[in-house]
This record gives structure tokens, sequence and C-alpha cells, in this order.
């Protein structure tokens, strides 16, 4: 697995509970959008977890770049509830949404479910999608 977050605190707690998973490994860690492409195809992950944001980065045209040039790798996105929405990530190529506040046990089953060839979504994101929705329309 790939892990792609700016925050480094946040990166390293990530990085630190996956490790405690016997099934999870993580080849490669980074900081910034630019990053993440070339370490993909050098180490072909499973899965990749961008958190958004990443610095200089669309996190949703990396998705979508990512699932082009490996599309072995499937695409996690932690993003906010004022990030892209759950619809433009799927539609993106992600195989799974959640908020960056996720539960740590959320993550690690979004992760499995999407390494089995699932998507995973979140229920917390799927209420801000709603949320969201019915205030554009009123």
């Amino acid at each position: 697995m790939l892990l792609a977050d700016a925050d480094h605190t946040f990166r390293k707690m990530r990085s630190q509970l996956l490790a405690l998973e016997d099934d999870l490994d993580i080849v490669a860690e980074v900081a910034s959008g630019a990053e993440v492409l070339g370490l993909a195809q050098l180490h072909a992950p499973d899965v990749t977890v961008l958190t958004s944001p990443l610095p200089g980065c669309d996190e949703l045209a990396l998705a979508t770049e990512l699932r082009a040039q490996v599309p072995s790798c499937a695409v996690v996105i932690l993003g906010s509830s004022e990030g892209a929405s759950l619809s433009d990530a799927l539609a993106a190529g992600a195989q799974a949404m959640l908020l960056k506040e996720a539960p740590g046990q959320r993550l690690i089953r979004a992760i499995r479910a999407v390494h089995a060839g699932h998507r995973y979504v979140d229920q917390e994101s799927v209420a801000d999608a709603v949320t969201r929705d019915n205030r554009a329309t009123s």
C-alpha cells in the first residue's frame, strides 16, 4: 500500500495503525501528490490512500491518472466534508472515500474491501453527500 498525506503526524499515525495488521503492508509513504505516480509505478501497490488536500495536486485528477497508469491499484480517498463529493471521487476512479477523521478500523475495512475488488461507501460520507445535495437544491 502507498500512503499519501501532507500531514506528517497523521501519515505516521495511520502508518503505525496499519502496520499492526498482518495482512497490510506499506511499500511507500509520501507527502505530496507529485510523488505518488512515480512511486506507484515503481512499487505497484495494491491500494493507494490519498488524503486530501495534497499540496499542488487535484486528488480527483490524481486518482484518475493513477488508475490509468497502475490499473491494478485501488484508490481510497480520505477527504473533508468541504472537499470533493463521494460521487466525484467514485467517478474519478476511487473505490472508496471516507472522511479523514474516520476511525482507523473504518479505514482498515475500506482498504480490505477495495483490495478484494469491492467499493467501500462510508455511511458518514454518504450522509454528508446527501446533506450537500439538499443544500444545493434548496
